[in-house]
């Protein structure tokens, strides 16, 4: 019997970018494809601890848990402060 690997959502929510500004995520390698301009960005990943790098340009990430996180057996949410 084949079991599905179970995934968790990692969810990066910014604060103190203007509205409409592109920022990206690096999570495990792995960069979010599109640009983004919303307030989150999500991530779909299975147990296990992931280095990250959080970037916008002309901003400053003023505050952010430290890489790696890890996931165990439940999402995960990642307040990102940018100045």
């Amino acid at each position: 019997m084949h079991w599905a690997l179970v995934k968790y959502t990692v969810k990066f929510e910014e604060t103190g970018l203007p509205s409409g500004t592109n920022w990206t995520v690096t999570i495990d390698h792995q960069t979010d494809r599109l640009p983004h301009t919303s307030s989150s960005i999500s991530f779909n990943v299975p147990n296990g601890t992931y280095p990250f790098t959080i970037a916008a340009t002309g901003y400053t990430v003023a505050s952010s848990p430290t890489s790696p996180i890890t996931v165990d057996g439940a999402s995960v949410i990642v307040a990102v402060t940018f100045t």
